[in-house]
């Protein structure tokens, strides 16, 4: 509860580090239980998407590593031929979140580019007013 009472730390610093925390002990339970289902990797997924369309990259990013941990867990023992239809479909709705991220991820570098862009052409706008000035 320390990370609560430090008058340093913003709201949103406290949220990030309460979502690491909880994304390492996800982690540790899917260690412990050797058990996934592609209805968590799907859940999991939706919450990436989510997180991603607030432009929460932080938890996004920490999200990944337990959504590959999610994968690796199902995908590593042999699926049951009955429940191929599922599955198929499962992976169907992975690919279009997939989608949904990759654009997500593609529009805010654009937008972080232009934002670096224009604070570099200030930069640039400054340093030739001072120049001038002398």
């Amino acid at each position: 509860m320390l990370l609560l009472c430090n008058p340093v730390l913003k709201s949103s610093d406290t949220a990030v580090t309460a979502h690491k925390i909880k994304s390492s002990i996800a982690i540790m339970e899917l260690k412990q239980n050797n058990s996934a289902n592609i209805s968590d990797l799907i859940e999991h997924s939706h919450s990436m998407l989510r997180h991603a369309e607030a432009g929460e990259w932080d938890t996004v990013v920490n999200d990944e590593v337990i959504r590959r941990q999610l994968i690796n867990t199902f995908f590593s023992e042999p699926s049951n031929i009955a429940n191929e239809p599922e599955i198929s479909s499962a992976i169907q709705q992975l690919l279009l979140i997939n989608d949904k991220l990759e654009k997500l991820s593609i529009d805010a570098r654009d937008e972080a580019k232009t934002e670096v862009n224009s604070i570099t052409s200030g930069r640039k706008a400054v340093n030739a007013y001072t120049d001038n000035a002398r």
